[in-house]
């Protein structure tokens, strides 16, 4: 029996329509839902594969009705099969290094997160 079908990472940021569109752009999610939220903020949902999700909320929101959860940025790894091109278009990219035989590289949202892009097998 299979338990879990789909991980949903939140993250918590300030303009959620500049780091949607790095996440379009650079590693080709699509918007699965946008989510109107209490006094015109609003979420987003975006499918990197369907399995998993991002769902984006602005920190102003975060901190009006769920100021608990509100902390620093979590550490994302992403594994994707077109390395190369990825790495080249992506302005934040660090030079790809070998880890372990594990091709890598890191980069920043536009609002300065960190994320680790590892090539699939």
């Amino acid at each position: 029996m299979k338990m879990v079908t789909k991980t949903r990472m939140m993250l918590y940021i300030e303009d959620i329509d500049i780091v949607s569109l790095f996440w379009l752009e650079n590693f080709n999610a699509k918007i699965k839902e946008e989510i109107p939220l209490p006094e015109d903020f609003k979420g987003m949902i975006l499918e990197l594969t369907p399995t998993v999700e991002l769902a984006l909320f602005e920190k102003d929101f975060i901190k009006k009705y769920s100021p608990e959860v509100l902390g620093s940025f979590p550490s994302l790894m992403i594994f994707i099969e077109d390395f190369e091109s990825v790495h080249a278009k992506i302005s934040t990219a660090s030079e790809i290094v070998a880890y372990n035989g594990l091709m890598t590289f890191s980069c920043s949202d536009p609002e300065g997160n960190y994320i680790a892009v590892a090539k699939a097998n």
